[in-house]
Parts: structure tokens; C-alpha cells; sequence
């Protein structure tokens, strides 16, 4: 795991009300952590963080891996740490020609990371988050 997702779950940790070994890391303050968000409320959390940063368009999960790949090909990735970083169906048909070696996606990975927060490991989203219920 990249420095910059373990320094956010940490960070994510030490400011969550539900931060004890058996909750959820996306706990359910209803469910005083011992269920996760429902998926609907984490698209609605999804879509006031959106607006909080004035983007007036319909955003949703899948939105996030048109942006990864997006990424990925402007960093001239290999298709096959494309397909293995987005899960894509076209990676089976892949792994038949080639495949990714670990230490290359978590490069890429690296790379995409750098460039949402730059080298400093920046969290601009725990502005944006600590507003959401």
C-alpha cells in the first residue's frame, strides 16, 4: 500500500468516532459503527462533497474510474496495470498475452497519487469530508 493511503486511513482513524478494531472503516454513525454506510448514503455523501466544492454536475463511483484511467493513460501505463488497477472484465483476455508485475502497478499507483496530492502527501479532502454526515 502507498505511503499516502496508509497516512489517510491512519489520519481517517484518529478523527472518526468509530475508530475501534471491530468498526467499519466507513461506519454507519446510525449503527454506531457496527455496520458500514449503505451505499446510497455514501452517494449522497459523495454528491454534498461535490457541491461543497462547487462542481454542479452528477457525480457518481464510476465517475472515479473514468478519472483513473484517464490518469493512467496520460502517465503512458501498460494496458495490462490499466485492466489490473480498474479491475476491468479485458484483463482476462490479457493476462493470456502478458501481465502486470506487481512492483510496476504499485508505481502507477504512486504516480496517480502524486498527481491528486501532490509529492507531499497534501489531504485537501479532510476539509471537504469533516462537513459530510
Amino acid at each position: 500500500m502507498h505511503e499516502i493511503q496508509i497516512a489517510a486511513l491512519k489520519e481517517w482513524r484518529r478523527v472518526t468516532p468509530y475508530n475501534q478494531d471491530e468498526d467499519w472503516i466507513f461506519a454507519s454513525p446510525q449503527m454506531h459503527g457496527k455496520q458500514p454506510f449503505w451505499p446510497e448514503r455514501l452517494r449522497k455523501n459523495l454528491q454534498a462533497a461535490v457541491r461543497q466544492v462547487g462542481i454542479n454536475k452528477k457525480v457518481g463511483w464510476h465517475t472515479f474510474r473514468h478519472t483513473l484511467s484517464t490518469m493512467l493513460r496520460a502517465n503512458k501505463e501498460d494496458i495490462s496495470i490499466q485492466t489490473d488497477l480498474l479491475r476491468n472484465s479485458a484483463n482476462v483476455a490479457l493476462k493470456h498475452y502478458t501481465q502486470a508485475v506487481p512492483k510496476a502497478i504499485r508505481a502507477a499507483q504512486a504516480r496517480v497519487l502524486d498527481m491528486l496530492f501532490g509529492q507531499n502527501g497534501t489531504f485537501g479532502y479532510m476539509a471537504v469530508s469533516s462537513n459530510i454526515q
